[in-house]
């Protein structure tokens, strides 16, 4: 289990990589439930339009309400669908490869072989299926792993 102190340290790094940190929002509905956002130096909830994730006062997604958890589904759908999506093209050549190793005997190799006989589209195959399956499985899994995560803690 991480404890708070822990947690401070991971996060120590992460306004020198991606931005200013998150500020807890000023009489916000969630500023107690928001245990991960950071007070401001001064001392006092900030909440003003040069954090790097505006507040749910500032006209951004207020925490676990509806909207944020669809916002989790919708990454899960864009990072697990586009993603297995893309190299759907790979898993066709290893498929086929483990079907007849003589003939692909090599990635490269079963790439130019499909490309021969199929076609570019042929690279292609199974990628609808690999979209709506791996779309559903990410927004799952985001959705349900950020609604389940407040009940563990």
């Amino acid at each position: 289990m991480v404890h708070e102190n822990e947690r401070s340290g991971m996060l120590a790094g992460w306004p020198k990589l991606f931005g200013k940190p998150v500020y807890a929002a000023k009489n916000s509905k969630n500023a107690s439930s928001d245990r991960h956002a950071k007070k401001s130096p001064e001392g006092s909830a900030k909440g003003t339009s040069n954090t790097f994730v505006p507040t749910a006062t500032e006209g951004g997604i207020a925490l676990y309400s509806p909207e944020f958890y669809m916002a989790c589904a919708g990454g899960g759908v864009v990072s697990c669908g586009a993603t297995h999506t893309a190299v759907t093209p790979l898993d066709v050549v290893k498929c086929n490869m483990q079907v007849d190793p003589k003939k692909y005997s090599s990635i490269s190799k079963g790439f130019s072989t499909i490309i021969k006989e199929q076609g570019a589209r042929g690279l292609l195959k199974g990628w609808a299926p690999t979209l709506v399956g791996y779309s559903f499985q990410g927004a799952c899994k985001f959705g349900f792993y950020e609604y389940f995560k407040k009940y563990v803690n």
